[in-house]
C-alpha cells in the first residue's frame, strides 16, 4: 500500500497536460482570426478618391520604402525621412503620390483593362527572349520611352520617377521582370538588368529598362494633367485621422464616411 502511494506521487498529473493541449488548440484557432483581422485593417480604405481606395497598406508600404533611402548620400539628405517629421512624410506620400495615382486610375478606368492586357502580352514576349526587350519597348511604348528603346538608365531609390516606379524597380533582382503595374503615367513592365549596392555616394542603384503603355501620350501629362486630375478629384474620408491630409491635397472633400 505504501509503495503504491509512493509511486502515485511521482506520476505526471494529467490535468496540466490536457490544459496545455487545450491552450495550444485555442491558439491555433484564434491565430488565423487575429491575422485576418490585422490584414483586413491594413486593407481598409483611409480615403476614397473618386471611388478608388487609398489604404493604410498603401501608405505603410511607401513609408517603409522611403525609410530605405540612404541618409549618407548627399543627393538624398533633403528627402530622407529623418529630415522630416512623420506628419510631413505622410502628407507628402498621400498628397503627391497616393491621391494623384487614385485620381488618374479613376479618370482612365475604362482604358486600364486594355493596357494591362497589352502589357501582359508584351511581358510574355520579353520573357521568351530578354534580348528583345529594347525592340519590344520601342515598338509598344510611349514616344519618349520608345525613343530611348526603353532604357531608364541607373535609378536610385529617391530618383523622383513617377510613383511607384522606384519601389517596383528595387523590389526586383538582376535579370527579373516585373508584373504589369500602374503608375501615375500609365502601365509598365520593368526589367532590371543590374543591381549595384552603394555604388555612388553610398546610394544603391539599379539599371532599369521598361515598357510604358501610357494613359495619355501628351507631353504635359505628368506635370499638368495629373495635378489637375488630383485637384479636381472627389475625396471621401473613411478614416478621420487622415482628413487633414485630404484637405491639403486640394481635392474636393465629399464628406466623411463611416
Amino acid at each position: 500500500m505504501a509503495a503504491r502511494e509512493y509511486s502515485r506521487s511521482f506520476r505526471t498529473p494529467r490535468r496540466p497536460i490536457l490544459s496545455g493541449l487545450s491552450v495550444i488548440l485555442l491558439l491555433l484557432v484564434l491565430l488565423p482570426v487575429c491575422c485576418s483581422g490585422e490584414e483586413s485593417r491594413k486593407s481598409t480604405p483611409i480615403l476614397l478618391v473618386n471611388g478608388i481606395a487609398v489604404t493604410l497598406e498603401d501608405l505603410n508600404d511607401q513609408i517603409a520604402f522611403e525609410r530605405t533611402f540612404r541618409p549618407d548620400a548627399p543627393a538624398s539628405q533633403e528627402r530622407h525621412p529623418s529630415a522630416r517629421s512623420r506628419e510631413e512624410l505622410i502628407e507628402e506620400i498621400i498628397t503627391r503620390q497616393l491621391i494623384p495615382l487614385a485620381a488618374v486610375q479613376s479618370a482612365y478606368k475604362d482604358k486600364i483593362p486594355g493596357l494591362l492586357e497589352k502589357a501582359k502580352e508584351a511581358r510574355s514576349r520579353v520573357n521568351e527572349d530578354r534580348s528583345n526587350f529594347d525592340d519590344i519597348s520601342a515598338e509598344l511604348s510611349a514616344r519618349s520611352v520608345a525613343a530611348s528603346r526603353g532604357r531608364l538608365g541607373y535609378v536610385s531609390r529617391n530618383c523622383g520617377l513617377p510613383y511607384p516606379l522606384p519601389q517596383k524597380a528595387f523590389s526586383l533582382k538582376a535579370g527579373e521582370l516585373s508584373e504589369p503595374f500602374l503608375s501615375l503615367v500609365g502601365c509598365h513592365v520593368l526589367y532590371v538588368q543590374k543591381v549595384e549596392e552603394g555604388a555612388v555616394d553610398a546610394t544603391d542603384r539599379v539599371l532599369v529598362f521598361h515598357i510604358l503603355l501610357p494613359f495619355d501620350d501628351r507631353d504635359d501629362f505628368m506635370h499638368e494633367i495629373v495635378p489637375k486630375l488630383a485637384a479636381e478629384a472627389g475625396i471621401e474620408v473613411k478614416n478621420p485621422e487622415y482628413a487633414r491630409f485630404a484637405k491639403s491635397a486640394g481635392g474636393k472633400e465629399e464628406g466623411q464616411g463611416k
